[in-house]
């Protein structure tokens, strides 16, 4: 971690994926935008092991067909889930009605039946109850329970994490997000506000959890059609802010992701690129360190900025040295393997995150009922 070359430190932006077995058989269910755009195209460009697929929807069966080359292709996942050579599943069906809700618990209870290991879409659920009903039933049945917070992995905050954790800035004090995305599909949370909490703001509580080891205590939110700010308490010496906003006016390609983590003997700034996707410029991370032989200079960390894994440089596989947001997803599904592999815990598991889903539902009801809400009071 300390080593340096021309005054940039080598710091991991990602796991060490050459070393493990990532040949297992993946069968997808749901193959909707997020699939066609970030899984399939991340899995196809890293070599991953694609055996099937399943979609209730006709167009969406013959994507998986024809531009994706899956021979074996179902409308009833059950199909799917009796094949030998599909050893885990990638859940990404929806999440925004009760239905939807009943299906994602159907589908995790017969994956489990099949001794299949699930990697589940984020967010895992709408409600606490049904969240914590499906890590139930992974753990009952022993699979692996992975949650999709593919924002993880992406190299910015990877890197992030490994600084704080090797004490680079000391004790973190201060943690701050602010995302503004344009319109688009971010529109739909001008119609409900719960959206931008489902879809982004439950990706940044997430990470902040992460970077600090730990759970909030108490959390303030506002929340409104086209903003969400909370306060974050975890102790009586950290605490964090999150800013997001949908732009009312502006262009598509508006969209500024940067963070900041303040500690005790140095700082973290950042940006998270969606170049690949929205044409935005890659991964950008600085730390000012006390630790640093030049502590007047900001030293800027080394990060991928091909979306295709060219010109990578870290543990000499470019192959999966890979800019984001396909790093997310590369590493969410990777790391499931190698748990599998290892028979550890997946990073982001199913008991872990419920207490990012407990975060988020806070977060809610704290802009529901305008007050200040203990993060206890979500059970």
């Amino acid at each position: 971690m300390s080593n340096k070359t021309g005054g940039i430190p080598l710091v991991p932006y990602r796991e060490r994926w050459e070393e493990g077995k990532l040949d297992y058989g993946v069968g997808v269910i749901g193959i909707g935008a997020i699939v066609s755009w970030a899984h399939l195209p991340t899995y196809e460009m890293t070599g991953l092991n694609i055996v099937a697929a399943a979609d209730v929807d006709e167009k969406a069966r013959e994507v998986a067909k024809k531009r994706w080359g899956i021979k074996k292709v179902f409308k009833d996942y059950r199909e799917l889930l009796e094949l030998e050579e599909v050893d885990l599943i990638d859940v990404a069906i929806p999440h925004r009605t009760d239905k939807n809700m009943e299906d994602r618990v159907q589908v995790t209870k017969d994956a489990a039946d099949a001794g299949k290991h699930i990697l589940m879409h984020k967010p895992l659920a709408r409600t606490y109850q049904r969240a914590k009903e499906m890590v139930d039933i992974a753990r009952q049945k022993g699979i692996k329970f992975a949650i999709n917070q593919n924002s993880r992995w992406g190299p910015a905050h990877f890197a992030t994490r490994n600084l704080i954790r090797e004490g680079f800035i000391g004790k973190p004090q201060v943690v701050m997000i602010e995302n503004i995305s344009p319109g688009g599909w971010n529109s739909e949370s001008m119609d409900e506000p719960t959206f931008r909490m489902l879809e982004w703001s439950i990706h940044h509580y997430d990470i902040m959890r992460w970077w600090l080891g730990k759970t909030p205590v108490r959390l303030y939110t506002t929340l409104n059609n086209h903003t969400n700010f909370t306060i974050l308490k975890f102790d009586e010496n950290i605490q964090a802010s999150l800013a997001e906003i949908t732009l009312l006016q502006g262009g598509a390609n508006e969209h500024k992701y940067e963070f900041r983590v303040e500690g005790t003997e140095g700082v973290i700034k950042g940006r998270q690129g969606w170049h690949s996707f929205m044409k935005m410029p890659p991964d950008k991370l600085e730390v000012y360190s006390s630790h640093s032989p030049r502590q007047v200079e900001w030293l800027q960390v080394r990060l991928p900025a091909n979306p295709i894994g060219l010109g990578g440089h870290l543990y000499g596989g470019s192959r999966y040295d890979i800019s984001y947001p396909y790093a997310g997803f590369l590493g969410s599904m990777a790391d499931l393997m190698q748990s599998i592999e290892q028979d550890r815990e997946p990073i982001c598991n199913g008991e872990d995150n419920l207490k990012t889903m407990q975060v988020m539902l806070a977060a809610y009801k704290s802009a529901k009922e305008g007050r200040e809400v203990e993060i206890s009071e979500i059970k």
